[in-house]
């Protein structure tokens, strides 16, 4: 691996404030900067054909996204950017994540943000932009993070956490290797 490229990504189901600390930890990057990568932004470009993410039919688009991004988010680390991922990626999806962060030799860091579900419930639907009023559909991906097997290290209770004390223990863990993947 090269030592100025890294991605990290953050995961967790909806409401578990991947977005905030994303935008956060790419806003302190130190130079030549940092990138927030949306996944959300990826998935309004399916214009036609869309299936909504978490319906079992929607597999192929679910994988392709990942694709997409993977890509797009390997190629701002690889040029030296602090590269920050916000997007639902369960452990189903890492061999994606692996295979393109490794070709590219960009060194990858998974980080599952886990509320308990009233948390991320609440949050979800206090949100400014694009608020959940019925957290109903989520509820079983939010159980999909509850047991991570060997990858349970990756994962941060969040549910009591202040964003400053969650920056802080993902910088720590960040720094301590923690999260590495490749």
């Amino acid at each position: 691996m090269r030592t100025n490229t890294r991605l990290v990504i953050l995961s967790g189901p909806p409401g578990a404030g991947k977005s905030t600390l994303a935008r956060r930890l790419a806003e302190d990057a130190p130079p030549p900067g940092g990138v927030h990568v949306h996944g959300d932004d990826f998935l309004r470009y399916i214009r036609s054909g869309y299936v909504e993410p978490w319906r079992p039919e929607a597999d192929v688009q679910n994988r392709t996204l990942s694709q997409a991004l993977a890509r797009a988010a390997t190629a701002f680390a690889a040029g030296g950017y602090f590269t920050v991922l916000d997007w639902i990626v369960g452990p189903w999806f890492l061999d994606i994540w692996t295979s393109v962060a490794r070709d590219a030799e960009v060194a990858l860091d998974y980080v599952v943000l886990r509320p308990s579900v009233d948390a991320a419930r609440g949050r979800a639907r206090s949100r400014a932009d694009a608020p959940v009023a019925d957290y109903a559909p989520f509820e079983p991906l939010h159980a999909q993070f509850r047991e991570l097997g060997a990858l349970e290290h990756h994962a941060l209770d969040t549910s009591a956490l202040p964003l400053e004390e969650t920056l802080l223990m993902v910088r720590e863990g960040l720094i301590a290797g923690r999260f590495r993947l490749t």
